[in-house]
């Protein structure tokens, strides 16, 4: 699927709502709009939403597997991650909302650094491209590359930017569509993997 062909068609309702660009809509994945505190921490006024629709993963289903290359060429697995609590967050180079919340997600992988992984799963982009942009915008958490775009929709993703927090026993603990604003906004998924542990 070219994203950037679907997600040009909403950037107007992404510039308006700041809620990440919509990617497509195939047969069985609806849009997440609704939210549940089962889903995910309170998220009210925060601009993103839980995902509580149909299809999408629910809080206690397992985390679908997968193993992708880093911008370095290695292979890393979700099997490899076990143990430890797990935030992924779905972008791409292109996406305005995904790089606006990049220097939060940077500043709470220094804070939290060997508490939970943060890992960026990036949509369908070139990996020299992927790469000049972590370079140039100082990212200092790893970055996989869904060449495909296989696993985004194994994860029901189909807005970006999107987050899924992950138990360490390999469990959906939340999972939230759309940027967040400020680092105060991720406090609430923060705890929930911390307390997960």
């Amino acid at each position: 699927m070219d994203w950037r062909r679907v997600a040009g068609g909403a950037a107007v309702i992404a510039a308006v709502a700041y809620g990440g660009y919509l990617i497509g809509h195939g047969p069985g994945r609806p849009a997440r709009t609704g939210s549940s505190p089962a889903a995910a921490a309170p998220a009210a006024g925060s601009g993103g939403q839980a995902a509580s629709a149909a299809g999408v993963l629910a809080p206690g289903q397992p985390a679908p597997p997968f193993t992708l290359p880093a911008t370095n060429g290695q292979p890393v697995s979700l099997a490899s991650l076990r143990g430890q609590p797990v935030w992924l967050n779905f972008w791409a180079t292109w996406c305005p909302p995904c790089r606006a919340e990049i220097p939060d997600l940077e500043q709470v992988a220094r804070r939290y650094q060997g508490r939970f992984r943060l890992i960026g799963i990036n949509l369908e982009e070139n990996p020299a491209t992927v790469r000049s942009f972590m370079a140039a915008h100082g990212m200092n958490y790893p970055v996989l590359l869904d060449s495909t775009g296989e696993v985004a929709a194994n994860y029901g993703v189909t807005a970006i930017p999107t987050s899924v927090f992950i138990s360490p026993q390999g469990r959906i603990l939340a999972v939230r569509v759309g940027g967040f604003f400020s680092t105060a906004q991720m406090q609430p998924y923060i705890h929930q993997l911390l307390s997960s542990r």
